[in-house]
């Protein structure tokens, strides 16, 4: 399948609050039932071969709800392992439920910015490890590029990139979502196939970090998804 980004109704400069709020509750449910979450987790264990530095200091690039980071503090509390994190997005609506819901968790040392990925407002090596989940796909090439290079740029030990994989396959799935789950929420429905038309296959996903200048791993994961794994060598 050719690669087509279509506009997706979560990225509008002027959503309804409450279909955006349940937009994000939906990604939330994905990542939590279908991967999005477990391979974020999984993916840091193994470059961190289990070692946290304490505090682990974390920025999220696309954070969207900030599911991700509140799961990550519920890992690392296991770990007894401090997490300092801000998730960072560019839509201000989007910030302020992010913000909400690491409230509502009572998750006092995480923190959100509304950001463009782009130019993180953070200084060099400002955090341990930029993370990105369900992200990447928003953007332009050129753009998804830039990115990557500002997620190494403000990272000590690399960077985690996890995103969607596109096929027909991982389409049919997305498809068969959003007509039965979420065939009665208008922006999920939309954003489904629309997600996965612009996603990044393996190959493009390889593509992107050697133009970045990451010499990256990049693996398929289950449920559609690959991750990217950089590790800074000096």
């Amino acid at each position: 399948m050719k690669r087509v980004i279509t506009p997706e109704l979560l990225d509008q400069p002027s959503p309804d609050s409450a279909l955006l709020a349940e937009s994000l509750a939906d990604l939330a449910w994905l990542n939590r039932h279908f991967g999005g979450t477990a391979t974020v987790l999984h993916q840091l264990d193994r470059m961190l071969d289990g070692v946290l530095p304490s505090p682990f200091r974390v920025v999220d690039v696309g954070a969207g709800g900030a599911d991700i980071l509140i799961a990550l503090r519920r890992w690392c509390q296991r770990r007894h392992v401090p997490l300092e994190a801000v998730a960072v997005d560019v839509s201000q609506e989007i910030a302020y439920i992010a913000a909400d819901s690491i409230g509502k968790a009572g998750c006092e040392s995480l923190s959100v910015v509304c950001a463009d990925a782009r130019s993180l407002p953070f200084s060099d090596r400002a955090f341990d490890m930029s993370i990105s989940s369900t992200f990447l796909h928003h953007l332009e090439e050129d753009d998804a590029v830039v990115t990557l290079r500002e997620m190494a740029r403000v990272s000590d030990l690399g960077i985690l990139v996890s995103d969607l994989r596109r096929g027909l396959s991982s389409y049919i799935a997305a498809w068969v979502l959003a007509n039965t789950v979420w065939r009665q929420h208008h922006y999920t429905h939309h954003d489904a196939t629309a997600s996965m038309r612009a996603a990044f296959t393996l190959e493009e996903a390889m593509t992107l970090a050697r133009r970045a200048g990451l010499d990256a791993a990049i693996e398929p994961q289950l449920w559609f998804r690959w991750a990217l794994r950089w590790r800074r060598s000096e």
